[in-house]
């Protein structure tokens, strides 16, 4: 990527895929440096709320905007545009950026992982067709190495699906803690913030209440705030209204706003080296976490 910006000025337009923690944002980053320090005036759009590591870094002059306040920014006057979190763009957003790439033969990067949505409407939009579409696109695609450790890794595939064949070595970086009711699961998971751990709660609805909402403090970061974040330790909760389809897939039986085992899987991803997994009156699960473990 960086050798084909470094030749002569033309409309360029790149993608960079990959799964949950295969280092995209990493990545990115990393290109946005190395431009810099060539003097390349770059702009990072961030598909969702900056954290505090986006906020340290624009007070270091870092060029970083959230998707939704990128119109006060003139993009004919960068030399490359990165856009984090792609899948989570509107498509009207999507299709002003490329024309506007288009109109000052600039370079535009995306980074994305098309499962990583989070709402029903981000699976209609299907921005991954949008952006294949665009003529001349060079796509990158990063390994399935993530940044956790084999057994997280393992433990992830099995959890979501229990049709597949597999166990993942006992490291004791998985702790598996089961409660009858939801009051003991609640007062482990405020103990658990106390010990370390980065315990994470589903997105609400901005409409209504929703049975995860009583498990955990409204302080907690939720799965749209921490994403392209990693934490040492993870702590998330299962309760009794997660099951598995007929092809083994887990999903979330309850009404929900936000696509609620999408969100769990943002939130397991976000675990670097410890996973917490609090299981609340689901034997179902139970069971099938003890196996993968087993």
């Amino acid at each position: 990527i960086l050798q084909r910006l470094d030749e002569p000025k033309t409309t360029r337009f790149v993608s960079i895929i990959g799964s949950a923690g295969t280092g995209k944002t990493l990545l990115v980053y990393d290109i946005f440096k190395k431009l810099s320090e060539r003097s390349k005036s770059i702009l990072i759009i961030h598909c969702g709320q900056l954290n505090a590591g986006q906020l340290e870094l624009i007070r270091c002059g870092w060029n970083i905007t959230p998707i939704k306040n990128y119109r006060r920014y003139d993009l004919t006057n960068y030399d490359a545009i990165i856009i984090d979190e792609t899948q989570r763009i509107y498509p009207n957003q999507l299709k002003d950026i490329v024309s506007k790439i288009w109109a000052s033969n600039g370079t535009c990067i995306f980074s994305y992982d098309k499962l990583q949505t989070l709402s029903a409407w981000e699976e209609k939009s299907n921005i991954d067709a949008e952006i294949n579409s665009i003529a001349g696109l060079v796509t990158h695609t990063l390994s399935e190495k993530i940044r956790t450790n084999k057994e997280l890794a393992n433990f992830l595939k099995g959890l979501f699906n229990n049709k597949r064949s597999v166990t993942a070595s006992n490291q004791h970086n998985i702790d598996i803690n089961y409660f009858e009711n939801s009051e003991d699961a609640k007062r482990y998971l405020t103990a658990l913030d106390h010990c370390g751990w980065e315990v994470l709660r589903f997105t609400p609805s901005q409409y209504g209440n929703e049975h995860h909402e009583s498990y955990y403090a409204t302080t907690k970061q939720t799965s749209h705030q921490v994403i392209g974040q990693e934490f040492e330790g993870v702590a998330v909760m299962i309760d009794q209204y997660f099951s598995y389809d007929l092809n083994g897939e887990l999903y979330y039986k309850a009404q929900t706003y936000y696509h609620v085992s999408k969100m769990l899987f943002q939130n397991i991803t976000r675990a670097r080296k410890r996973l917490s997994v609090v299981i609340i009156n689901n034997r179902e699960v139970l069971e099938r976490c003890l196996s993968i473990l087993r």
